[in-house]
């Protein structure tokens, strides 16, 4: 039987978790991806189940390691599992009020035998955000391909200041595409009807009679974005990562091929994985990362899926 693959993307980097559960050495860890926004002074609880599925009673050790673990703490360290038995152990996140914004990630270890090589890693992200804060999206005149960073507004609400924005594509799943425009004295209109706003981590074509400079709301929103066997436009607003961090593939499992990216000047460069090699190449040698609020094509082989936050 085939093994249920799927992808997971935090705050712009990816994992790939295989099945239902990891296992080794007897041990199954089960549980929710251990991916959060919080804001400062706020908390989150969570958890993981840890199984004993070999035939002798375990002994086993839970850590927490990387810059995220001052502010996780596991109800128990240490615990005993007979054969067959389970246990749950409670996740509190809790952030400090002077705590700073930013991406802090770090992995949760379930050892047995206390080393490495009989462990079970589940990776943990944590995206510390704070109230007022703000980023800036900058649109040259002509057409630019961007994510949308903020949470979801209708164009009125997002282009309110930036009186140069005069249309707005969105592609469709079949490839095709759909516009709004917007009409002085009358407002925004599509042939569209379902067209009427700006979603969090979408990609968008936005054309501009002028440079303009757009204040947005940063959004503490997470989303999980789907990723079809084929060509696939999708918005990039974690922080600048390195595209072998944010797609970690491997020659056994590399669903993304390639990654387009436009230039101001309407040009693409596409980056290739070569799986025999296990590396990214481009012809463009400055394109070896994704950046924030940019948008890219993305052609895979197989269905994938990943959760960005914002």
């Amino acid at each position: 039987m085939a093994r249920a693959v799927s992808v997971i993307m935090a705050a712009g980097v990816l994992f790939c978790l295989c099945g239902l559960a990891a296992s080794l050495s007897g041990l199954a860890l089960t549980g929710p991806d251990q991916s959060f926004t919080i804001p400062k002074g706020g908390s989150k609880t969570s958890y993981l189940r840890i199984w004993n599925e070999g035939d002798q009673t375990a002994s086993v050790r839970i850590l927490v390691n990387g810059s995220a673990a001052p502010m996780i703490t596991p109800s128990s360290t240490t615990i005993q599992l007979a054969p067959g038995e389970s246990r749950v152990i409670d996740l509190t996140y809790r952030v400090p009020a002077d705590q700073p914004s930013g991406l802090f990630q770090g992995t949760i270890e379930i050892l047995t035998g206390g080393t490495l090589a009989t462990s079970l890693v589940r990776p943990v992200m944590v995206m510390v955000t704070g109230s007022g804060e703000t980023t800036n999206l900058l649109l040259d005149r002509g057409l630019n391909l961007v994510s949308w960073p903020g949470p979801d507004r209708t164009f009125a609400e997002a282009f309110a200041s930036a009186p140069g924005v005069r249309r707005v594509w969105r592609r469709t799943s079949s490839g095709s595409y759909v516009s709004a425009s917007y009409y002085e004295g009358a407002g925004w209109w599509s042939a569209d009807a379902s067209f009427t706003y700006l979603r969090h981590g979408e990609a968008y074509f936005i054309e501009c009679s002028a440079p303009c400079e757009v204040a947005v709301a940063r959004s503490s929103e997470s989303r999980v974005i789907q990723l079809k066997k084929g060509l696939n436009l999708v918005g990039w607003v974690g922080a600048a990562t390195p595209i072998s961090q944010a797609f970690p593939q491997t020659g056994s499992y590399h669903p993304i091929s390639k990654i387009w990216r436009r230039s101001s000047a309407g040009e693409y460069k596409a980056v290739q994985y070569f799986p025999e090699q296990g590396l990214w190449w481009s012809s463009d040698s400055s394109f070896t990362s994704l950046q924030p609020n940019a948008a890219y094509f993305i052609e895979c082989d197989q269905d994938a899926s990943f959760t960005v936050m914002g």
